[in-house]
């Protein structure tokens, strides 16, 4: 949350902003002890407990305060105030050398003024043992005098002094440096070493320094190219244009230290900013465009007798050129070098945590869920750009995939499967979609899609149209879903993982569009990606694995090589890793993984009151009518399936409620607390709906099957009828609501049945009412209609709304925001019609996705009982270039 005007932060009173990015913001504040005005830079409060972006903050405040120099940011204090962390800085009027070349080329004698300064900014730092290690047009500020300043030591490092050894007693103090092999700088200004993850030196910054100055005289970088790969391969291999042939009234003696700056051998370049200083200051006396005009006609060889020459030089050089190719192409052919993978992270846009992303098909762009509080939203960056851009309409979106040209990009939200351009537009609705569980784009514009929990893989066309399903879920297996769909090269066969009861049938398949192949491949506990020229990439034990595979024959050779560790994952098997399919570029992220969830008490205020049991992995939970017990849906690790089990909330102890080997789901309790329906596969392909004693005497007993999964939602007050959701994947993705009544024949009676996804049924304590989540309006929203009598229908949520509950008087409606918001809206009853007022939040909370409950309030409404989704801290996405030379060979 950025700082109001006025606040004070030790001796500093902040009057304005002036920038902000993801590692920090910078205000302009007052000294009231001194009366200056001064530039705060503030760490944000959401990293303020991240140790490595603190220690990021430190270093760049220790190594500006090492240094003194009037071409050097200077640093005035870095101090707390309360949990903010902060740096005071001399205000800078001017703008930085980015704003100044959008313009242009700088004029050859200012751009050569500008270099000069730099040259002796990096002396100064060099001469302290300090390294830039990013160097580039956005960290030099032209100031409205037309003095340089260097900033954002961030990356820096301490190494020895140039000539001499390390002196630790008179060095500045830096943090560790980072490991060697990680990419740190920013594409496009590094040098070879760096971009090899080599180790590196002073000469970096002699490298970065050639960068700009030659973006400063030509108005163009020196190593601009498609993507990031392609530059980092050019810095690595390649000459920039020459400088001459840009600009006529370039010195040759500028362009010489320019190109003795950009020499790929650090051995060959200058060996200290001052000779550099010393060399520009020479170059730019010594010139004139005369020099320039006739230096150029040398180089193009005006006298006869300097074209015979070079000629025959140039004749020689071809030979030696063609044989040294034909050696090399030998030598490739003989044994291939891989190259060198090279490894860089980037941190999410401010505010925000990185959820599920997708690199496109070329490698060249990142699709990304973007969480900002508690709001997802569809995120693309270029990965040779800097920044993020947010992609509007996509509130809500989840498991982004891209379509095989790299225009679109496809997602789910509000319960729908979705499409929007990759620069931004129009967002197409194509499917019901209610739990979406990913999907793949073909080069033949089919998609394919896991619509839903339990459901068959389903395809239609890229373009909108009918959905039939793939796929058929294997009873026989203990098949319980198919999900993670990812299409093979040439788009007739894929990849999916099955879920299922019995671990030896959970894993990794292959299939074909017509039904004829089905492999099975390799055990793992998510989804899986090819990639060229020939891998399979998957997951197992959170390891980021990959294995020789041959998409043809659907065949794997050889053993699983370990790329990463620790990758993240969540609760609906979903492992935080893309590959692009070309193989040229990874992208995953570690920590983030599913924990589990656990029941905590709040208070109507969103004070913490303490938890019911440990963390384990609770999928959803029922409070009884009498407040003294919560039936909650346990995943077992040993059979994947879930089990019920009953906590006393009066002495917080448990016990197993359900025994058998099946999957149990979705607990409701009777209105007087004594029995519990819920729905279970016990011998069936889809769930049907049991009843049993909540003492856990006797077995359960059949209430209802149908030919879709049942469960269970809720038990009128008076116990006459028990409301459900069917998912029927022969009707619709989406589910439909029903009500059973216990008297009688028991025949369901329909609800709402509608082309939307309707769920969560709950009935008003009168009976009167029911109230429920439907995506008909485009989004969840929440829903209230008379009961048993239809006669009208009231949205009463605004902007999305999902699992809907009673206050015990009735008189109060409780729902979660899509911004994980606990909301209340007051209900008045007016005759045949209802009254409610708007929507108002009560407390934020992080609540685990499912199909069953996921809170309720105690009698009085001054407590809640809520089942919190747990996981790690997120770290940053890693971005891996030519990964696939990181596998032993």
């Amino acid at each position: 949350m950025r700082l109001a005007n006025g606040t004070r932060l030790g001796a500093y009173e902040i009057t304005g902003v002036l920038g902000a990015g993801g590692m920090g913001e910078v205000y302009r504040a007052r000294d009231t002890k001194l009366g200056r005005e001064v530039a705060i830079k503030v760490l944000p409060e959401r990293l303020s407990a991240d140790r490595n972006a603190l220690a990021l903050f430190e270093r760049e405040a220790q190594a500006v305060a090492a240094l003194s120099h009037p071409n050097i940011l200077a640093i005035h204090e870095f101090g707390e105030s309360g949990s903010t962390v902060y740096a005071v800085m001399e205000l800078l009027q001017g703008e930085t050398l980015r704003e100044r070349v959008k313009q242009g080329s700088v004029p050859v004698r200012k751009a050569a003024d500008y270099a000069i300064q730099i040259a002796g900014a990096l002396a100064a730092a060099h001469s302290k043992g300090i390294v830039h290690r990013d160097l580039k047009p956005e960290n030099v500020f032209l100031t409205s005098e037309g003095r340089v300043k260097l900033l954002d030591f961030g990356l820096a490092s301490q190494q020895p002094v140039p000539g001499q050894g390390r002196d630790d007693a008179s060095s500045p103090t830096l943090p560790h440096d980072f490991d060697s092999g990680t990419l740190i700088g920013t594409v496009g200004y590094m040098s070879p070493e760096q971009v090899r993850g080599d180790p590196t030196d002073h000469r970096v910054d002699v490298f970065s320094f050639g960068c700009v100055f030659y973006e400063m005289l030509t108005g163009q970088r020196a190593f601009k190219r498609e993507t990031a790969a392609e530059t980092m391969t050019a810095i690595l291999r390649e000459d920039p244009p020459e400088l001459s042939g840009q600009r006529l009234e370039i010195p040759p003696g500028l362009e010489r230290v320019v190109l003795h700056c950009l020499e790929k051998n650090p051995e060959e370049r200058f060996q200290s900013a001052r000779d550099l200083a010393f060399d520009l200051q020479t170059a730019l006396s010594g010139s004139s465009p005369s020099d320039a005009v006739a230096g150029r006609a040398m180089r193009r060889g005006a006298a006869p007798r300097y074209r015979l020459r070079e000629r025959v030089a140039w004749g020689v050089a071809a030979i030696f050129l063609i044989a040294g190719v034909l050696i090399t192409l030998h030598y490739i052919r003989q044994s291939r070098p891989p190259q060198q993978a090279v490894f860089s992270e980037f941190v999410p846009p401010e505010g925000t945590t990185i959820g599920a992303v997708a690199v496109s098909p070329d490698g060249r762009s990142l699709a990304f869920v973007g969480w900002k509080n508690e709001q997802g939203q569809l995120w693309v960056r270029s990965l040779e750009g800097l920044s993020a851009r947010p992609l509007a309409g996509t509130d809500g979106a989840a498991f982004p995939f891209w379509s095989p040209n790299n225009q679109d990009i496809g997602f789910f939200a509000d319960g729908k499967l979705k499409r929007i351009p990759a620069s931004g537009g129009p967002v197409q609705t194509l499917a019901d979609a209610p739990t979406g569980r990913g999907a793949s784009w073909s080069p033949d514009d089919v998609i394919l899609f896991a619509p839903s929990y339990g459901l068959p893989l389903q395809r239609m066309p890229a373009g909108g149209g009918q959905a039939e399903p793939v796929t058929q879920l294997d009873s026989t297996k203990g098949e319980i879903s198919h999900r993670w769909p990812s299409f093979l090269p040439g788009g007739k066969k894929f990849l999916y993982f099955v879920y299922s009861s019995s671990s030896d049938n959970t894993g990794i398949y292959a299939r074909s569009l017509d039904g004829k192949t089905n492999e099975f491949l390799v055990r793992s506990g998510y989804g899986a990606a090819y990639a060229a020229p020939g891998y399979l990439v998957f997951t197992r034990d959170r390891a980021l694995l990959a294995q020789r595979f041959d998409a043809d024959s659907l065949k794997l050779t050889g053993n699983p090589i370990q790329v990463a560790d620790q990758i993240g994952v969540n609760v609906l098997e979903y492992a935080h890793y893309s590959v692009a399919e070309s193989g040229s570029v990874l992208v995953f992220r570690r920590g983030g993984f599913f924990q589990g969830s656990q029941l905590r008490w709040f208070s109507r205020d969103g004070q913490p009151l303490g938890a019911v049991g440990t963390i384990d992995r609770f999928w959803s939970m029922r409070m009884s009518p009498d407040g003294q017990s919560v039936a909650v849906e346990l995943q077992e690790a040993q059979s994947r399936g879930n089990t019920i089990w009953l906590y006393d909330l009066t002495r917080n102890a448990s016990r197993r409620f359900t025994f058998d080997l099946s999957d149990d789901v979705g607990p409701v309790w009777s209105t007087d607390s004594r029995s519990i329906v819920f729905g279970t596969r016990s011998g069936a392909q889809h769930f049907a709906l049991y009843i049993k004693p909540a003492s856990g005497a006797g077995q359960a007993q059949p209430l209802l099957q149908t030919k879709g999964d049942v469960i269970a939602q809720d038990w009128s007050r008076d116990g006459q009828f028990i409301s459900y959701t069917e998912l029927d994947p022969k009707q619709k993705a989406g589910g439909s609501l029903w009500v059973l009544p216990m008297e009688g024949e028991r025949k369901p009676i329909p609800l709402i049945q509608s082309a939307s996804d309707d769920a969560y049924s709950r009935f008003s304590p009168n009976g009167r009412w029911v109230a429920y989540r439907s995506n008909e309006s485009g989004r969840n929203e929440i829903y209230v209609i008379p009961f048993p009598v239809a006669g009208g229908k009231w949205q009463v949520s605004v902007g999305g709304g999902d699992w809907p509950c009673w206050s015990a008087d009735g008189k109060e409606l409780y729902y979660l925001s899509p911004d994980q918001r606990m909301m209340s809206i007051s209900i008045r009853e007016k005759g045949s019609t209802l009254e409610y007022d708007a929507p108002r939040p009560l407390f934020p909370v992080r609540v685990l996705g499912g199909l069953g409950g996921r809170f309720d309030p105690t009698k009085d409404g001054r407590r809640f009982l809520v089942l919190v989704q747990k996981e790690e801290n997120p770290s940053p996405v890693t971005l891996v270039l030519n990964w696939s030379a990181s596998l032993k060979r």
